[in-house]
């Protein structure tokens, strides 16, 4: 999508364009704001891998706006970070939260699925649900999925959508299966849900497990 018009010294001098991060120390503990037109050519994105760059190019995208340039990044150094703690045995580390204010058109949908992408696709074969993706409306689910569903394809992710006005019973069948054992297994690695909905699962789908989740 092209970068809407706007005014770049009203945005500066307010906080409506801004890159928030947290952690559990503090409520923010970090406060950036960003430029709207410090964008990034996406041969330069050495965060991204090849493959990721060649379905970006595909689909028309050669920068990432200022949102992707520095939310994708920390998004990576953060999962990176824990995942070397952990694989270390020196125990867990603080959870990292991010929270982005920009405007509509502004990236801010790939700026959390190019990272949680990459990081997934090396995700070993026993599927789990390793990130939730909650949005307030079925539009939105809808459009999250379609943005995220090249890149799904690409890297072998499978990808479910919760939300009202759907079988219940074919989501379910969507997200578990059983085997001849009568065991269950998980079908899906991301799934994107309603708010609504995601508590229908939480409180009526029994195997619906979170424990594995890496990304929300």
């Amino acid at each position: 999508l092209p970068t809407p018009a706007v005014d770049v010294d009203a945005i500066l001098a307010s906080s409506t364009y801004e890159l928030l991060k947290a952690d559990s120390e503090a409520s923010l503990t970090r406060r950036f704001v960003l430029d709207p037109e410090d964008t990034l050519p996406l041969e330069k994105a050495g965060f991204l891998g090849r493959k990721m760059k060649k379905i970006l190019k595909k689909s028309g995208v050669t920068e990432l706006f200022p949102v992707q340039k520095n939310v994708c990044p920390a998004i990576l150094d953060v999962y990176a970070s824990k995942h070397r703690w952990e694989h270390c045995g020196q125990g867990s580390v603080a959870v990292r939260d991010f929270c982005v204010a920009a405007p509509t058109g502004s990236g801010k949908t790939l700026s959390y699925v190019l990272p949680m992408c990459e990081a997934l696709r090396s995700q070993s074969a026993v599927k789990h649900i390793a990130a939730l993706v909650v949005v307030p409306t079925r539009d939105l689910a809808l459009q999250a999925a379609g943005v995220m569903a090249p890149f799904c394809e690409a890297f072998g992710l499978k990808s479910a959508v919760l939300m009202g006005h759907q079988s219940f019973e074919q989501e379910r069948g969507m997200l578990y299966t059983r085997n001849g054992l009568d065991q269950v297994a998980c079908l899906v690695d991301i799934v994107i849900a309603t708010p609504g909905r995601l508590v229908d699962h939480l409180e009526e789908t029994k195997e619906f497990d979170l424990s594995h989740l890496e990304f929300l």
